[in-house]
């Protein structure tokens, strides 16, 4: 069984695109008939996430004071963040992926997890994370670039959709990616057991700050029961989902430099927005625009120096 309708379905928008960039984005599938839309949402605009058993969720986009911010599409809601929501939450098109995916449901419990996201943008996973049926995360930190009206947006998000019991658990922080000084990277340094990255690798330039910043706040050793060792969890995991709407070229060669902060790919596909799976290849001549659009990898991350077990054919995510 495969879901019945595309990843994008679980959106909707009161708001009609005005912007040109906007509508060009929004009318991909016309121009190129095999292409999905992979951006959703318009600068200060509302879009709303549905996707039962989880109530709706209602999220506000941050309208960029400036170019330099607009460049960081932090005001869009991604494929890619839609991919965790669901694999988070168990969603209702998660449960429709064939039983023999690589999806496998059981490995993306978030329960007693110390969960990061980095370029949180809306925080879509991040407020899933603590309203996930399969058991809510210990605690959830946003982060996206240093921005008031990109802090507002995510911390307004939190504010709205999480539990105000849980709130104390919930918080947003300014994090640059690669940069380490300051109270909450100096704070929270090997502290994650879990860091979620939705669509983070379109800049070449960005991947090894990037993966910097991973290897910093991910936890390392063997998992203790305040951080999920029920779940079985034994290290630290990298859960990054990304999209090829600017060309594969450009983000693969993110998985070339993780070796430079120890961090190794244990598990890579790639899957479409109808749940459509294939291997993950550097190269796919035939790919064009629209080709592109559909699909993001899906890319589980770990400490090189632990012990490999994908030979076992049994690697914990």
């Amino acid at each position: 069984m495969s879901p019945s309708l595309p990843l994008p379905t679980l959106l909707s928008t009161p708001n009609a695109p005005s912007d040109p960039e906007d509508i060009l984005s929004s009318s991909l599938s016309l121009l190129y008939p095999t292409a999905a839309q992979n951006q959703h949402g318009i600068p200060g605009g509302t879009i709303t996430y549905t996707s039962p058993p989880l109530s709706p969720i209602k999220l506000h986009l941050s309208d960029p004071p400036s170019e330099e911010s607009r460049r960081l599409f932090a005001h869009y809601v991604w494929n890619a963040s839609l991919f965790l929501a669901e694999a988070i939450s168990d969603g209702s098109w998660f449960r429709q992926l064939p039983p023999d995916s690589r999806c496998r449901r059981e490995d993306w419990s978030v329960a007693g997890q110390r969960v990061l996201e980095l370029g949180a943008g809306s925080a879509l996973p991040s407020i899933v994370a603590h309203l996930s049926p399969r058991g809510p995360s210990e605690e959830t930190v946003a982060t996206d670039h240093p921005g008031p009206a990109l802090m507002r947006s995510i911390e307004g998000n939190l504010r709205d959709n999480v539990p105000e019991g849980r709130m104390g658990r919930s918080r947003c922080a300014g994090h640059a990616w690669g940069e380490m000084e300051g109270a909450f990277a100096e704070g929270h340094r090997g502290y994650f057991s879990r860091i979620v990255a939705a669509d983070t690798l379109w800049l070449p330039d960005v991947h090894l700050p990037l993966a910097r910043s991973m290897a910093w706040f991910l936890k390392r050793g063997r998992g203790d029961g305040g951080l999920g060792g029920g779940q079985g969890v034994r290290v630290g995991r990298v859960w990054v989902v990304a999209g090829f709407h600017t060309g594969r070229e450009r983000m693969r060669g993110f998985f070339d430099v993780i070796g430079k902060v120890r961090l190794k790919v244990l598990r890579r596909w790639e899957v479409d927005v109808d749940g459509a799976e294939r291997e993950w290849a550097d190269i796919r001549e035939e790919e064009g625009i629209g080709e592109g659009a559909r699909w993001v990898v899906v890319a589980v991350l770990g400490w090189a120096d632990e012990e490999d077990e994908t030979v076992k054919g049994s690697v914990t995510l």
